[in-house]
């Protein structure tokens, strides 16, 4: 008599255990918010300067090195051009090509190379007589400063702590 009565109590004790673990999984608990509300209803004071900046920044454009036209320095999306009079012959043009392509440009910085063999023009127009000579234009294309970089460090950075 005593065998059935302890399975029988441990049928109920189980039964009842396994009922309570149902019965907590699936009354939902009051403290906890549902997931379908919102996480908050504050009202929220935006910093219109910040937002601005932020608007701002966003908008920068990306830094280039392209192929020169009068197009691309009037494109007054970048706050600094530079003319990099380049020859393909030139083993210090070659070292100054690579490292601007090797590295991305700053923002708002762009470089467009016009060759030094056929550039007359632009030679003449900014005095340059020796390639791999860089010079940094405004959008009307006038001349704001000159650099030659001609047995010189050849990185991207050297070209930009030189014409600025």
């Amino acid at each position: 008599m005593k065998k059935p009565l302890i399975i029988g109590l441990v049928v109920v004790i189980a039964a009842a255990l396994i009922g309570a673990g149902i019965y907590a999984f699936t009354v939902e608990d009051e403290t906890n918010e549902s997931t379908t509300k919102p996480a908050s209803t504050k009202m929220v004071e935006v910093d219109s300067e910040a937002l601005e900046q932020a608007d701002t920044a966003a908008t920068t454009t990306a830094g280039r090195y392209q192929e020169y036209s009068e197009a691309a320095v009037a494109d007054s999306n970048y706050q600094t051009t530079v003319v990099f009079f380049y020859a393909p012959w030139c083993p210090e043009c070659r070292a100054f090509k690579q490292a601007i392509e090797g590295g991305p440009l700053p923002d708002g910085v762009q470089i467009l190379e016009t060759d030094f063999d056929s550039s007359s023009k632009l030679k003449e127009k900014y005095g340059v007589t020796l390639q791999s000579t860089f010079v940094r234009v405004n959008t009307s294309g006038d001349l704001q400063k000159k650099w030659v970089g001609y047995g010189q460090d050849k990185s991207l950075a050297n070209v930009l702590d030189n014409v600025q």
